[in-house]
């Protein structure tokens, strides 16, 4: 464009147009550079999301795992076969306290090994 067969260009012109071409130049640098660092916070934001992610499902495994327990105990008691101590009137709260410490025994473990 600039050797002026297309169009017939003056001195001015010609400076113009170069002076855009540096402009054009320069903002295609610039949008590559916004690119790569809008690549770079998209990647950040998904390596903080993957982490808290991770988090939430080691705290949902660990109450599983603290809940697995009471219903051992709950699914061996709840059979319709003779347990030792199904006469005594207190069973279900023995039954009930030991469900609920050993449950908090093994959360609290969990929770600390991190």
């Amino acid at each position: 464009m600039l050797s002026g067969r297309v169009l017939k260009l003056y001195e001015d012109d010609r400076d113009l147009v170069e002076d855009l071409s540096i402009e054009l130049e320069q903002l295609i640098a610039r949008c590559k550079s916004l690119l790569r660092t809008i690549t770079n916070v998209r990647d950040s934001y998904r390596a903080v999301m993957d982490t808290r992610l991770n988090e939430t499902i080691r705290l949902l495994t660990v109450i599983t795992v603290a809940l697995t327990i009471p219903t051992m105990i709950a699914g061996l008691f709840g059979m319709n076969v003779p347990v030792p101590g199904d006469n005594d009137p207190l069973m279900f709260w023995k039954i009930t306290v030991v469900s609920i410490v050993a449950a908090c025994a093994l959360g609290g473990f969990f929770l600390r090994k991190r």
